[in-house]
């Protein structure tokens, strides 16, 4: 009787044992708190995501209805099949990274693998689809099909059958697998349409059907679409809905619903975790094996695949609606909920001030100064509070805009109250507060003061030696003396030398904050970064931009354990102080923690050590820091900025298609037709980074600031060498950059053949036309020179006997006729004019004077020689410009007989005492002016008397020139030749 009412107890124990754990199991598992989010994709893209894997440098790969997609975390972009020479087909059936492979597989057992680096598809055919893949821990690629078949694949190997679960003892005839699946120590099991199977040696044991367990099951089960494996249970959940739990240890179904609709089932911390259709959202029911999470996402979606994040703390689910995000967080949730209520309500309200005490917030902005609780958040001032600092347990003292500048809050009561405010007394601009034992000393826009309470009453005096220029911003005791940044720099107040300035020297420079560390006194600038001086004002150590700061405009800085918080005008950065400064990835989650890349403000930070958080201040809200997320905190590599994808083409740019594997090339080539490059950038590990730095090595060694979102757009790029680096602002490392040379091909005309080409063939072109002209040259040398040749040998000589012959003529005729000797004198004459107009024929062709400096000077010793013998004076000038001129043989030769015709003018019938001859050149014009100061000529007279007049003006029309004969009313006559030339 004993024993029997021994074992009605112990079975009460074990019923009541497991009713706790029904109801006990979702509670502590609730302490795992899950949040999700949706990842926000483009706008066009709206697809499910039925099969999705990340490669190794973090790029997510989506498989739609509608092709496969690769995700960078900013962008989307479809792959193109035809440029990768793989089989079109817009659905894969599997998709899977591995090493440098995309795995694509169809439902009909066509297999491809494209190598991203090489650029190769091997394509397979295999009996049946896969049903699933995984890793093996020799790092080959293990996957199974439907038949039954193992089957593996490495880049050495390539691809080969490892096994055959046919062959296993128990294996049933054509048995309809769904998914084959190892659990964490490498066991394998079989999951068919209503039952699983558990490999253990050479044979397999099969569980029973659900169908011949569970009645209620009239139709049967479509197709598996997730399975979960924990150290008890396995969770199965199918396409349409149902959930199926099963007793790892003897495979019995445990749990069999279509109550849940459940989407797809997940393991997390050994706990079987289910999302149903409806999303992430709590039920009634409650279950020892699996559990519901609370959700907070409200609209319906269905989940087909999940990727786990490296660190185990983040899945990514990819569903009906797009990409969500699940983060576990590993506390109650009660302290994120709490930061989600105040970023939410503090979004866009420019923050001033912080404090917490109690778990309550007292948080001062532009909009006015609140009380913040769990439960409710109220507002206690209207005005700016710039610094909150406490008196005792019970009273903040407020650095407040306006009034008498403070104000006291007791967060016992909730009693706000002002003092020191006199009446008529302007109001007062308090930014800075520092205890000093048990006074205050305080800062406004102009000086310090000290601000002492004796017995409730409070009094406010100056401070000796606190004259400020410009606001003070913080004031800090450190090492004995008081140290105030403001707006001029760093001032030192100690008791033997007063105020000085010791940041900087010589200068003025805005000084935001100040910390002291162990080492030296950390400055927030403005425009010089952080810089790290010793107490006597001298610079340690400077941290800019180019060392990972975001910004070099620096508004607040805190110390959380070796991590040193920089507040900028671009957002946070966080230097790991144990790591020699080393610049760390912020946390991101604008929901969760706050838009850490807003500019921050001045004065606006507190480290909550309680929570071992800091909190800051910016232009639009609340940013939370916390230390646990930078446990571990380095670039890994998955936090690298890669090149996520390339665009070439012409003017048309958005007509081309992206290069997916650019990053993956050695070195990308480009041609120079390509008149624009268009390159994408992206961190794949984090897709909340929004800012990132790249630079082109050859083109401009200045970093430029791009968003992630954003693309490069570069135009008409010269040919040449270059190296693409990129890097995220945290990592100063080089080896933590993306780094890529590139090489833009000139094209043909670009090439140094072609401009050699072109150099001969101009060379070539300048050789012809100067040898035609040197023999076009020498022809017309020769030719001229035979003609002068010609006229001076045989008209000449030919002349010459004429001469001779008249004069012998008329010296024996001496005695004879008057007449004959009259005409033989005329024969003479006229025979030595002829000779004269011959010579000055053959000069004016001869090659030799081609120099109009030369026909100057013929012409000046003609005149004069001509002249003189009847003592006419000659004045002859030419200028420069008319000396350097250059003329035809024709125009030369036209030129002196106009000239030698109105010499001899003047000289035969002038009568005059002086000649003068100008040659000067003009705008576009020669001019030739020949003036005498004789009588003057009737000039219908001359032209008919003979043919000189006539032939000057011929001439003068023969080489384009004027030529004008005029008598001078003061007496005398003038001959001017007008002749163009440019």
């Amino acid at each position: 009787m004993h024993s029997k009412t021994a074992s009605i107890k112990l079975c009460l124990s074990v019923r009541v044992l497991i009713i706790l754990c029904c109801f006990l199991y979702p509670v502590f598992c609730d302490a795992q708190k899950i949040t999700a989010r949706i990842i926000d994709l483009p706008g066009s893209f709206n697809r499910d995501l039925l099969q999705m894997s990340r490669d190794d440098e973090g790029f997510i790969w989506f498989g739609t209805n509608e092709g496969v997609w690769r995700f960078d975390g900013s962008d989307v972009k479809l792959l193109d099949y035809r440029n990768l020479k793989l089989q079109q087909n817009t659905a894969p059936f599997i998709l899977y990274c591995y090493k440098e492979y995309l795995l694509f597989g169809s439902f009909n057992g066509d297999l491809r693998f494209y190598n991203k680096k090489t650029k190769e598809c091997l394509a397979y055919h295999l009996p049946g689809w896969i049903t699933s893949t995984s890793k093996t821990q020799d790092g080959e690629l293990l996957f199974f099909t439907n038949d039954g078949q193992a089957w593996k694949f490495n880049s050495e190997k390539l691809l080969y059958k490892s096994f055959n679960l046919q062959s296993l003892h128990g294996w049933d005839k054509n048995p309809d697998v769904h998914k084959i699946s190892t659990d964490q120590r490498g066991k394998l099991y079989v999951f068919l349409r209503d039952r699983i199977g558990i490999v253990s040696n050479d044979s397999i044991r099969w569980g029973p059907s659900v169908q011949e367990k569970d009645s209620t099951i009239k139709n049967g089960f479509i197709m598996v679409s997730s399975v979960a494996i924990s150290s008890r249970y396995i969770g199965v959940s199918y396409r349409d809905g149902e959930l199926i739990i099963y007793d790892r240890k003897n495979l019995l179904p445990v749990f069999v619903s279509q109550y849940y609709q459940a989407s797809y089932c997940f393991v997390v911390n050994d706990g079987i975790h289910v999302i149903t259709k409806g999303g992430i959202k709590k039920t009634s029911a409650t279950s020892p094996y699996f559990t519901i999470q609370d959700g907070l996402l409200q609209q319906d979606f269905d989940t087909f695949t999940m990727i786990p994040s490296e660190d185990g703390e983040n899945f990514l689910l990819g569903t009906s609606i797009g990409l969500v995000d699940l983060t576990l967080h590993n506390n109650s949730g009660n302290k994120y909920n709490y930061q989600q209520k105040l970023v939410a309500f503090f979004y866009n309200k420019s923050i001033r001030s912080i404090y917490s005490r109690n778990n309550k917030f007292y948080i001062g902005s532009y909009t006015g100064f609140y009380e913040c609780s769990a439960d409710s958040i109220r507002e206690i001032n209207p005005r700016v509070v710039y610094a909150i600092r406490p008196i005792d347990d019970q009273r903040l003292l407020l650095a407040v805009e306006g009034g008498s500048g403070y104000a006291i809050l007791n967060t016992r009561t909730g009693l706000h109250t002002d003092f020191l405010k006199k009446p008529g007394s302007p109001n007062r601009y308090t930014t800075a507060l520092l205890r000093d034992g048990d006074s205050w000393i305080s800062g406004d826009y102009f000086a310090l003061h000290r601000l002492t309470e004796k017995k409730g009453i409070w009094q406010i005096d100056s401070f000796p030696g606190g004259v400020i220029q410009g606001p003070v911003r913080q004031i800090s005791r450190i090492g004995g003396d008081i140290f105030i940044a403001a707006q001029a720099g760093v001032f030192r107040l100690s008791g033997d030398s007063g105020l000085q300035q010791i940041y900087p020297a010589q200068e003025a420079l805005r000084v935001y904050c100040m910390l002291e560390t162990n080492d030296g006194i950390w400055l927030g600038t403005h425009g010089n970064g952080l810089v790290k001086i010793n107490q006597s004002g001298k610079v340690i150590q400077q941290i800019g931009f180019n060392e990972g700061l975001a910004s070099n405009f620096v508004y607040s800085i805190a110390l959380m354990d070796d991590l040193l918080i920089a507040g900028t005008g671009r957002g946070v950065s966080i230097f790991d102080l144990s790591a020699g400064v080393l610049p760390l990835p912020a946390k991101k989650d604008d929901n969760l923690y706050g838009y850490s890349s807003q500019e921050t403000n001045h004065s606006a930070v507190f480290y909550d050590s309680a929570l071992n958080q800091v909190i800051l201040g910016g232009v639009n809200g609340l940013i939370f820091i916390d230390r646990s997320d930078y446990s571990n905190a380095r670039v890994r590599k998955n936090d690298r900025m890669l090149l996520s994808y390339i665009r070439t083409g012409g003017y048309e740019i958005n007509s081309s298609q992206a290069d997916l594997f650019a990053y993956a090339a050695s070195e990308i080539v480009l041609k120079s037709k390509d008149a624009n490059i268009v390159l994408k950038f992206a961190v794949p590990g984090d897709p909340d980074q929004q800012d990132g730095y790249f630079r082109i090595v050859g083109l401009d060694d200045k970093w430029q600031r791009i968003k992630m979102n954003q693309e490069v757009n570069l135009y008409a790029l010269p040919p040449g060498d270059y190296t693409l680096e990129a890097r995220l602002p945290s990592a100063v490392d080089a080896k933590d950059w993306f780094v890529q040379s590139f090489i833009v091909e000139p094209a043909f005309y670009q090439t140094i053949f072609f401009k050699a080409l072109l150099v001969c063939v101009f060379l070539a072109i300048i050789y012809f036309f100067w040898r035609s002209k040197a023999k076009k040259t020498e022809r017309e040398h020769r030719l001229r020179s035979a003609i002068a040749s010609d006229l001076h040998d045989d008209i000449g000589s030919t002349l010459n006997s004429i001469s001779v012959y008249t004069e012998i003529a008329t010296q024996q005729l001496h005695n004879g006729e008057e007449k004959t000797k009259a005409l033989l004198q005329k024969m003479g004459i006229a025979s030595r004019n002829m000779i004269d107009t011959m010579s000055d024929i053959v000069w004016a062709i001869h090659p030799k004077n081609d120099h109009f400096e030369n026909v100057l000077q013929r012409m000046q010793f003609f005149a004069g020689e001509l002249l003189s013998g009847k003592n006419i004076l000659l004045k002859f000038e030419a200028d420069e410009k008319t000396r350097k001129l250059k003329f035809s043989m024709q125009e030369r030769k036209n030129i002196y007989l106009i000239y030698k015709e109105a010499i001899n003018n003047a000289y035969k019938y002038s009568g005059a005492s002086a000649v003068t001859v100008t040659l000067h050149k003009t705008e576009g014009w020669v001019l030739m002016d020949i003036v005498d100061d004789g009588m003057g000529f009737n000039l219908e007279e001359k032209r008919n008397s003979g043919n000189g007049l006539t032939n000057m003006i011929n001439r003068a029309g023969e080489i384009g020139g004027k030529l004008r004969i005029e008598n001078i009313s003061s007496g005398g006559t003038r001959v001017s030749l007008q002749l163009r030339r440019f």
